[in-house]
This record gives structure tokens, C-alpha cells and sequence, in this order.
């Protein structure tokens, strides 16, 4: 009863204990007092309060403990939620802008001591406004949903992928050169372009995307400026048809700079 009373233990293993103990005096009492029921009486008005705060004291301990890590568990919870929320983008699934540019740009610093090559692939649906104006929002969505799924399937796990911005996805391929990066961005391309989406028994369709790559070629080129040139050569996917894959030219981004800002404004 005083281990009950002074240690912290289960409440069930104190139960059990408790009993055992319990049993084992009254047993001892009963032939100490030569089965004087009286006697027996007086014991038990003693006794039982005792046992009954001491099994209290146990109970109400191991509810506290409960309490606390039940609460420290939802505390744990909610703080992977809320980063989960931060990170990641609630329609895909994938990275968000600000979480891709984070890891994006730990490897870029990294990549400062061991030069290595890596690239960047920068990719949007087609036609992607129409399809929201025909099919509705709805269907936009999944779009967007299946692209995400069947991408990320595609990446390696190093590589990182993040839904950039309404339908703009991109992908940073460390250890990639960019003939890998645009043998990548091609089987990319081509799966989603045979992926059909049933809207009912009778009427499906079809989408694509465009592709712009660009490869971190020096030390001083930082992720913003690898970000722009894939940009500009998706640009120059999108001016010569769409549904292509084009990697970045230097001597383009000239000529090309004042058409990309009348590009920003028009449907993809």
C-alpha cells in the first residue's frame, strides 16, 4: 500500500496488486484475530479508505500521464500539419513555390564547392485557359492533379518538384546534364500527351504541355537566373507550336525579351 501510495505506477498493475495485497491481509487478520468479526470490522473502516486513496492516487496519476502525452502527440500533429500546409500545395500534392525555391536553392549553394551540372525544367498546360472556359474549373483541376501525379512518378528522389503557379510546374534535376534533362522533359512530355480524361460515357480529351530546360553551367549563375532562361525557352516552346520541348539559347533571350512580356499576359 505505501509502494502505491509513494511510486507512480499503472493503474491497472495497481489494481491487480493492490487485490493480491489486499487478499493477503485480510487472510492474515482473519487468523491473527481468531475470526473475530468485530475486530475484522474495525480493520476493514481502517483499511479500505486507505486502498481506496491509494488506487485514487494511481488512477488519477496515470490519467495526468495520459493526458500529457495524448496532448503532446496532438501538439506533434498539428506542427507536421501546419508545416505540411507551408510546404505543400493543396490541390497536387507537389511543392510549393517558396519550399521549391528553399531546397532548390540549398543545393544550388552546395553545388559551389563540387561543381556538378544540373538542370532545370519549366512546363504548363497548353491551351490551359480554354480548357478551363470549355470543361470548367472542375476539369482544370484534375488536369493539373494528373499532370502532378504522373510527373512525380517520373522523378528521381533527389530531384525536386513543385507546382510553381497556376498551371507552371518545375523541376530541378541535380546531377543532370542537359541532354539528360531534355531526354527527361521528352518522355515527360510524351507520356501526358496520351493521357485521356473520360468526362463521361460519350466525351473525352486530351492535353499537352510545353517544356523549357536550361542547366546551371557556372558557380555564378544563381536559381532566379536559371528560373528566367528555363523560362525563355519555354517561351520559345510555346512560339513554335507547343507540345515540344526546347532548351534554353543565350543568344535568343535578346531578341526574345520584349515578345516574353506580351507572352506573360496572353493564355498559355
Amino acid at each position: 500500500m505505501l509502494a502505491n501510495l509513494c511510486v507512480q505506477i499503472r493503474f491497472w498493475p495497481s489494481l491487480i496488486t493492490s487485490t493480491l495485497i489486499t487478499l493477503m491481509i485480510y487472510i492474515g487478520v482473519y487468523f491473527n484475530t481468531r475470526s473475530d468479526l468485530y475486530q475484522m470490522f474495525l480493520f476493514s473502516l481502517i483499511y479500505l479508505p486507505v486502498l481506496t486513496f491509494s488506487l485514487y492516487i494511481s488512477w488519477s496519476s496515470t490519467l495526468k500521464s495520459r493526458m500529457v502525452f495524448l496532448q503532446h502527440t496532438l501538439n506533434e500533429y498539428n506542427r507536421q500539419a501546419f508545416e505540411n500546409m507551408a510546404h505543400t500545395d493543396s490541390l497536387t500534392g507537389l511543392n510549393n513555390r517558396r519550399c521549391f525555391e528553399y531546397l532548390a536553392q540549398q543545393l544550388v549553394q552546395q553545388n559551389f564547392d563540387q561543381p556538378l551540372p544540373m538542370s532545370l525544367l519549366v512546363f504548363d498546360v497548353d491551351h490551359f485557359k480554354q480548357i478551363n472556359d470549355r470543361y470548367g474549373h472542375d476539369i482544370g483541376d484534375q488536369v493539373l492533379q494528373t499532370i502532378a501525379l504522373n510527373t512525380h512518378s517520373e522523378m528521381r528522389q533527389q530531384d525536386i518538384l513543385a507546382r510553381y503557379g497556376g498551371e507552371e510546374f518545375i523541376a530541378f534535376l541535380p546531377e543532370t546534364s542537359l541532354d539528360e534533362a531534355l531526354k527527361v522533359a521528352e518522355r515527360l512530355r510524351h507520356k501526358i500527351e496520351n493521357i485521356v480524361i473520360d468526362l463521361d460515357s460519350q466525351h473525352r480529351f486530351s492535353f499537352s504541355i510545353s517544356i523549357g530546360a536550361a542547366i546551371l553551367e557556372s558557380c555564378e549563375t544563381d536559381l532566379m537566373t536559371l528560373i528566367k532562361q528555363a523560362d525563355i525557352a519555354l517561351y520559345q516552346a510555346k512560339a513554335n507550336g507547343r507540345n515540344r520541348v526546347e532548351a534554353y539559347d543565350p543568344d535568343l533571350e535578346q531578341s526574345l525579351a520584349g515578345e516574353m512580356q506580351n507572352w506573360q499576359v496572353k493564355p498559355a
